[in-house]
């Protein structure tokens, strides 16, 4: 193979890395802001913070 092609291939998978970090680091840190922990969800229930939805 040629070695330009194969520099080239190289840039674009480093490329293809480097977006997957990116998107999973502003992913998971959307994802971990949204988590409540069963006791707080008690806690919020008992205080009338959460009210029963309606369907």
């Amino acid at each position: 193979m040629n070695k330009n092609l194969l520099k080239s291939i190289g840039i674009w998978i480093a490329i293809g890395i480097i977006m997957m970090t990116i998107f999973n680091q502003f992913s998971s840190s959307s994802r971990l802001e949204n988590k409540l922990v069963y006791s707080q969800f008690m806690d919020q229930v008992k205080s009338g913070n959460i009210a029963k939805g309606e369907n």
